[in-house]
């Protein structure tokens, strides 16, 4: 035997410490013929055959189980990595399939490594790219600014971390080139105190930003993200959180009557954990329906990466994403629907922080807007425990968010410029500047409140329409409570703040309510009630969610016993006892076999070490069969990885040191060749010389790109320059400033001043960047084109009959849940008072009277009577007609050559019918009826100085504005105008509601007409009102509309509403009827908590009782309230300047909405 090799003896069964004592072991005694050598030669051999037996074995399971890709310490995940986002595999698999796949495995890994030792890797590339920016230490700088004078003294090495209130910039060598640039420029609050910053991350900082635009580039032409055109909700659940997310979705099936589908994703080495986690989930998704389980299989999306992933690989198109703890107080299917979520495809929420608060050090000077080389956002910033997306048109920022989310290292969480995905959505779409709404209203927050002090403890967010409450974040605890639910109450108040005070004053406090919350639970809100007057409490009893605590408490309780319920039973059945065997027996059948298995470790341990396992190529069996393992997975997921690498691939080509030197160099060449020069306001007011005012009536197409806001004085576009106030394209231009927006001709490279703005050009709320002026000056000539399509010959609008001789007159009306008695009563008296006969569309969407349950009936059964006449009914079929867009639609499809629109809460004061004969009918074949406000006096900001002319490229009228509750049409001789205000209405993005230009569809009417210089006929009959004197003041509440003769015509009811029922509080049962039966039993003696049934019937009882009305009943028994007792007009001989509206307060406490007084002359 060769004297250099060891073998190592294996123990005796009476030696091995698997086995409890000697008396257990087993004793072979050789034959006495046989010498002690020749003894222990054939044990070695048996023990050789064992081994043998048992290697293939130990390398398939112990390898797999113990060597898997999670488990790979750094230095070997070069070898994979491009499994992490393998699926794992799920079929099983013989031992003979298992060894022919992995030797072929085997073969395509040596022969990959072969081609590896010929050509450069991308790795070995991108190291040459990385080489060539090369640190030459930190600069440090004087006053906090990185532009002031410079400390030598406290410059540091490229390798010791800068201290966190030191300003100054790395400095960077091109290595090939020899330039030196200033990057990764730094005030002294720019990263967080904790952030460990040092300048040798420099090059990767400035390379992040060009990565994500080559990411962003790729995406641009891959096909949108996939999707079955479906809208749902998406979870990521993990074992913490497996109670909160049954509760939501029982909360969303069974509360709030939510029948969207449902995706639940997790990761399942975090279910490992918590064995049959998902059982009370898998349990209510057969009850519930519509409910789908996914595995997320990319090793990198643990943690707030898992959000991202879920969203990313989603079945469905629209998106609703909603944090496992994060229940809606309604059904929010409404929200798909929504305006906002419509025009953009993207609606996220504000969180608690803003720049002037904030935890997250997301502020003006903050190194995050360097990285990603956006301009400083001065808004609150993104809180993602809700986002509602389109995927299919917002890819290239889904793209974007995923480079953001996975790359590695993670610069945000690096240098600590972002806590999770947090900002990350907000970030990639204004990285890609893709439209998004960001809810305007600042989260609410519920809690309790204890004496002077409020504890917060949830998170409330609101609709995109800001109306009502709509999430509640929990962040709770779980503390034993008096009653039968483990969950301790702790929604009793909401603090909300007033959305008109200013924003700098919204700041939320952060504090510890020990003894009443334990230590570690922080509670946001006010520590001291009252101390910010900005803020108010409201009782959660009294708003309309009261009770869903309760609710969500008892649907936790319950998947808490369906969790423990599933252990029990997996804790049964997973007793290693043989069937027909005792546990001793089972124990003793076990114990050889474990003792065998732990010889074969020893040997192949033994044989490793002395290299009888090493490859050909020197590499150990563990590592080629994890290279062999990887192969066979990365085969698998072929496809999933050409998406990846696509993506991914660019970012180790060669870049040309030349973009670096414009990308990290030119801004500050700028400035110096800036001061270098003239004065900066000379040399603005002489580059504004060479700037054109692109004419508003300019008929050319162009290929424009955005230079830049340009300011200047006097409240004028055309006063002096004032640089000092310029911004950049992606900028929020300012209320009440003057300038234009400079682009430039990319075809012939002139330089062009367009959307010139006045200081009061645009209302106080909207929101403009010079990023969108491109666009907008291209819009009004889509418009002209839209209008041109109807002048070709032969066109007519949908259900135009070109041959007809005798013109078909109607009235058309646009109805909802709301309006049904509205219309019911408008057309009662049209019939049966005022004697019309024209026939009548009704028009409705089917999506809005499904959910007022027979919205319809009285409709149809009016329709049904004799008496009612010609009644059509017809459904909007297009899903972008909602709102205001509803009455567009039916206008520009009714089956009437001529129409007389009325809102369905207009009623006609005599019978319209005459109106189509009237010459001024005749003559334009369009009138219109105007509005209360004109260029002297208007709530829309339409005048003179209105941003609106040169976005629609016409002249200003100086007229009043118009009101819509009435139009008379010929739809056959305005076809052009009717699709230009189609156009107008649906085109998207729109003008006039993102920039709030106009108001609804009131005004698109006559701006198409005027802008295809139609004739038409506007109403010279000022407005009158219609309503009460009460104590000496006119109350207001209804417009009257006139005939062409001045004659009263309309009275259009604009508020209070007709209903047909009595206006009564409304009273929240739940908290009452609680109360009631806790008292009954006190005075029982029993001192407990009411019961469900106990609660429901006092609840029954209650609810058959009439709340109390809100408004004395009228003398003639009618429900309404009468509101016309007097009206109110205009001296037509007086100046149009005195006609002013102002809108007050009822002179009584009664809500009966909004009302006017009038300035006479």
């Amino acid at each position: 035997m060769d004297q250099g090799l060891h073998v190592l003896r294996p123990r005796t069964a009476s030696q091995s410490p698997l086995l409890r004592n000697k008396a257990e072991s087993v004793t072979i005694t050789p034959p006495a013929s046989l010498v002690s050598r020749r003894c222990w030669r054939l044990w070695l051999l048996r023990l050789l055959l064992l081994a043998g037996a048992t290697y293939v074995a130990l390398l398939v399971c112990w390898n797999a189980s113990q060597l898997q890709v999670r488990g790979l310490s750094s230095s070997e995940s070069d070898s994979v990595d491009l499994l992490v986002a393998a699926p794992p595999v799920e079929v099983q698999l013989s031992a003979r399939e298992v060894s022919i796949r992995v030797a072929l495995a085997v073969a395509r890994q040596q022969e990959a490594e072969m081609r590896a030792k010929t050509t450069p890797t991308d790795k070995k590339e991108k190291k040459k790219v990385d080489a060539r920016l090369r640190c030459r230490g930190w600069k440090a700088t004087h006053d906090c600014d990185s532009d002031g004078e410079r400390l030598p003294g406290l410059d540091l090495p490229c390798g010791k971390p800068v201290p966190f209130n030191q300003s100054g910039y790395c400095e960077l060598e091109d290595k090939d080139t020899g330039q030196v640039y200033h990057a990764v420029r730094r005030g002294c609050n720019s990263v967080r105190e904790d952030a460990r910053f040092r300048c040798l991350d420099a090059a990767e900082f400035v390379k992040f930003p060009i990565r994500a635009k080559e990411v962003a580039n790729k995406a641009l032409s891959l096909a949108p993200l996939p999707g079955r055109g479906q809208d749902g909700i998406v979870m990521v659940v993990y074992p913490r959180l497996l109670a909160s997310a049954y509760a939501t979705v029982r909360t969303l099936r069974e509360v709030l009557g939510c029948q969207l589908p449902i995706e639940l994703w997790y990761r399942p080495d975090e279910m490992i954990s918590m064995r049959n986690g998902l059982e009370p989930l898998k349990t209510l998704a057969d009850s519930a329906g519509g409910v789908t389980f996914h595995e997320i299989t990319d090793a990198r999306a643990f943690g707030y990466g898992t959000k991202v992933y879920a969203i990313h690989h989603s079945s469905f198109e629209r998106v609703l994403f909603l944090d496992a703890d994060n229940v809606p107080v309604r059904d929010p299917s409404f929200l798909f629907q929504s305006e906002e979520f419509v025009e953009t495809g993207a609606v996220f929420w504000p969180d608690f922080w803003h720049p002037d608060n904030t935890i997250f050090n997301i502020h003006r000077q903050s190194l995050v807007w360097q990285l990603l080389d956006l301009p400083f956002q001065d808004s609150f910033e993104q809180e993602s425990g809700q986002l509602l997306i389109d995927r299919r048109r917002h890819t290239v920022p889904m793209e974007v968010l995923s480079f953001y989310a996975f790359h590695r290292p993670n610069l945000f969480d690096k240098f600590k410029l972002a806590h999770g995905d947090k900002d990350l959505f907000r970030f990639a779409w204004l990285h890609q500047n893709a439209s998004f709404h960001m809810i305007h209203a600042p989260p609410a927050v519920a809690g309790r409140l204890t004496g002077v002090r409020t504890q917060q403890v949830e998170d409330v967010r609101t609709e995109a329409q800001a109306q009502a409450k709509e999430t509640l974040e929990a962040e709770a605890s779980t503390v034993e409570t008096p009653d039968e639910y483990p969950d301790e109450m702790i929604w009793t108040h909401l603090l909300s703040f007033n959305s008109s005070a200013p924003r700098a004053d919204y700041v939320i406090e952060t504090y510890n309510a020990d003894p009443q919350f334990p230590k570690e639970q922080h509670c946001y809100g006010q520590l001291h009630i009252g101390s910010n007057p900005n803020f108010y409490a409201e009782e959660i009893a009294g708003l309309s969610f009261a009770g869903l605590e309760t609710d969500l408490r008892r649907f936790a309780k319950e998947a808490a016993e369906l969790a423990a319920h599933a252990q029990n039973a997996q804790a049964e059945s997973s007793n290693l006892n043989v069937p027909g065997m005792t546990q001793d027996e089972t124990n003793n059948l076990l114990r050889p076999r474990v003792a065998a298995l732990y010889a074969s470790f020893l040997l192949c341990l033994s044989a490793s070490r002395v290299g009888l396992l090493k490859g050909a190529d020197g590499s150990s069996a563990a590592s080629t069969f994890r290279s062999a393992m990887n192969a066979v997975a990365r085969e698998a997921n072929q496809f999933q990885l050409m998406r990846m690498e696509f993506l991914t691939g660019s970012l180790n080509d060669q870049d040309d040191p030349r973009d670096e030197v414009a990308t990290v160099e030119q801004p500050k060449q700028q400035i110096e060749e800036k001061s270098n020069s003239k004065s900066s306001i000379e040399e603005a007011e002489e580059h504004a010389r060479s700037v054109k005012m692109l004419p508003a009536n300019d008929s050319k197409k162009r290929r424009l790109k955005c230079i830049g806001w340009r300011a200047t004085g006097h409240c004028t576009p055309h006063g002096p320059r004032e640089p000092e106030n310029d911004k950049g394209c992606y900028n929020v231009i300012p209320n009440s400033v003057s300038g234009y927006c400079e682009v430039e001709d990319q075809d012939t490279g002139e330089l062009y001043g367009v959307m010139k703005r006045y200081c009061a050009s645009l209302r106080y709320d909207a929101i403009f960047r010079c990023s969108e002026a491109p666009n907008l000056v291209n819009y009004q000539l889509e418009s002209v084109e839209a209008a041109e399509k109807a002048l070709v010959p032969g066109f007519a609008l949908p259900n135009v009959v070109e041959a007809t001789t005798q013109p078909r007159d109607g009235i058309v009306m646009v109805v909802y849940p709301k309006l049904i008695a509205s219309a019911y009563a408008t057309i009662r008296t049209l019939r049966t008072v005022l004697g019309c006969q024209l026939p009548i569309e009704i028009w409705y969407r089917e999506t809005e009277i499904r959910r007022g349950t027979e919205a319809l009936a009285p409709l149809l059964e009016l329709a049904n009577t004799s008496e009612a006449g010609d009644i059509s009914f017809h459904k909007i079929t297009d899903h972008w007609a909602t709102g205001f867009g509803a009455k567009v639609f039916a206008v520009y499809n009714s089956f009437f050559e001529r129409i007389l629109f009325l809102d369905a809460d207009n009623g006609p004061a005599r019978d319209p019918s005459y109106v189509f004969e009237s010459p001024e009918f005749v003559d334009t074949g369009a009138v219109f009826w105007p509005d209360f406000w004109h260029p002297g006096y208007t709530i829309f900001n339409i005048h003179g100085q209105s941003l609106l002319w040169e976005v629609l490229g016409t002249k200003f009228v100086n007229s009043f504005e118009q009101e819509s509750g009435q139009l008379l049409i010929d739809r056959k001789r305005h076809a052009a105008p009717l699709e230009l205000v189609k156009f107008y209405t649906f085109r998207r993005p729109n003008p006039f509601t993102r920039l709030k230009l106009a108001y609804g569809d009131k005004v698109l009417f006559r701006l198409a007409w005027m802008k295809l210089q139609t004739p038409f006929t506007m109403i010279q009959t000022p407005p009158a009102i219609a309503g009460k004197v009460i104590n000496g003041s006119f109350c207001g509440m209804t417009m009257v509309q006139h005939d062409p003769k001045g004659g009263v015509l309309f009275l259009h009811r604009n508020s209070n509403k007709l209903t047909g029922e009595v206006k009564r509080e409304i009273i929240y049962h739940r908290p009452q009827a609680i109360k009631n039966v806790r008292e009954k039993l006190l005075k029982e003696g029993i001192d407990h908590v009411p019961d469900q049934q106990a609660v429901d019937e006092e609840i029954a009882r209650l609810s058959s009782t009439p709340a109390p009305t809100l408004e004395p009943p009228e003398l003639d028994g009618l429900p309404d309230p009468a509101m016309w007792t007097h009206l109110l007009s205009f001296n037509t001989t007086s100046h149009r300047g005195f006609y002013k509206f102002s809108p007050t307060e009822p002179p009584h406490s009664s809500p009966i909405g909004n009302v006017a007084t009038v300035s006479e002359s």
